[in-house]
């Protein structure tokens, strides 16, 4: 994903979150009323000048780092508020029991005190690296512009390269056996993949569409990013356009649905609907129902962060992918920083190592930092990335 798509998107998505109810569950803590409020002041203001960044880290490489550091601490304060959000719906919708088992390791619902004060801290030093990057931002001068336009979350597509892909075999191979064998209900079967951001999903599910095995098991393949708004309509258009190659110019959804039931029809097919927020259940039978037609084989495979779509999807089986090992996760950093024909120093190894083990081995965090590091030549500056807060 592109830093501009990543800004573009996390920005927003923070912003929102940051005035959003789910919040209110950290206010009890001294303080974080005000450090919430100090850091939407600090992203709108970081907003207003991404345009002339974008346009400026085409020739400077201090503005590209400086970009690609951003991308990496929003990520992080993306996840942050949005565990808050997700873990207090799950308290709200009574259903903590059931997902106890999927709750965060750091944290726990069974103590809220405890997990009030450890979340609030973790906020705290999100902010400490905000700090820095607003002071990094005033060296620059940049220019201050038009916020960009609210975006939906940028598309998702089926291709990747798979040399590039570190770690992910045993990933593709159990997905691939969920999706091929062959159910004893003799129906259409939800398969989730579930994650937080920057963990692999869409790596994942592209690696599955595209495997041999699928390609031959399947009569039909089709790929929809979903992260925009669940809407019937659109998703229906994107089904078509993907099965037949083709734009569909229909807006009439009775010549809508009568397409897409024929093209599924009584076709064994795999649906990948990728980036899934959708919590309607009434929009996911909708469009289910548009799609019993086709074989009782026929598999769709769901990459979602949200956990509650599990329970709105009614999901057969789930799949919760891990976090790299540690040596997959030094090629894959050793790979962003170093590239093919890039000089290796000594000193890099051992310092790279140490970092790699800070990223609790997650892609978008390894390229993110790997990304970063790979125009610091000197091993003050390596150093310095090391010590850094991670």
């Amino acid at each position: 994903m592109s830093i501009e798509a990543v800004l573009s998107t996390t920005l927003a998505l923070i912003i929102k979150l940051s005035a959003s109810q789910a919040l209110q569950y950290l206010r009890p803590i001294c303080g974080v009323a005000d450090e919430l409020e100090k850091l939407r002041r600090s992203l709108l203001s970081i907003q207003s000048v991404i345009g002339d960044a974008e346009e400026r880290q085409l020739k400077d490489k201090a503005v590209k780092s400086w970009l690609t550091e951003l991308k990496h601490v929003a990520y992080e304060a993306d996840n942050i508020l949005d565990e808050v959000n997700t873990l207090v719906l799950r308290r709200s919708s009574d259903i903590r029991n059931q997902m106890k088992n999927k709750v965060s390791d750091l944290f726990s619902l069974d103590n809220p005190i405890l997990y009030r004060l450890l979340l609030g801290s973790k906020l705290r030093n999100v902010l400490k690296k905000i700090d820095g990057i607003m002071i990094e931002m005033h060296k620059f001068n940049l220019r201050v512009g038009n916020q960009l336009p609210q975006r939906n979350r940028p598309q998702t597509h089926s291709f990747i390269i798979e040399a590039d892909v570190i770690g992910r075999d045993e990933d593709r191979e159990y997905i691939v056996n969920m999706l091929t064998t062959n159910s004893l209900d003799d129906k259409m079967l939800v398969v989730c993949v579930v994650g937080m951001m920057g963990l692999g999903k869409t790596t994942v599910a592209q690696l599955v569409y595209g495997d041999l095995h699928v390609q031959k098991h399947f009569e039909l393949r089709i790929w929809i990013c979903a992260s925009d708004d669940f809407d019937l309509e659109k998703i229906a258009k994107r089904i078509i356009e993907s099965a037949t190659g083709k734009q569909c110019d229909l807006t009439n959804m009775e010549l809508l649905q009568q397409q897409l039931r024929t093209l599924v029809e009584a076709k064994r097919y795999l649906l990948v609907l990728d980036d899934v927020w959708n919590e309607d259940s009434h929009k996911w039978e909708e469009l289910k129902n548009l799609l019993v037609c086709g074989d009782h084989s026929s598999r769709i495979l769901v990459t979602t962060r949200k956990e509650q779509c599990l329970t709105v999807m009614d999901a057969d089986m789930v799949y919760h992918p891990k976090c790299l090992s540690e040596e997959s996760s030094w090629v894959l950093f050793e790979k962003s920083v170093f590239g093919r024909n890039a000089e290796k120093q000594p000193f890099m190894e051992k310092i790279g190592r140490s970092i790699v083990t800070r990223c609790g081995g997650l892609p978008f965090t390894l390229k993110a930092l790997g990304s970063l590091t790979r125009f610091k030549k000197e091993e003050r500056e390596w150093l310095s990335v090391a010590e850094s807060e991670i």
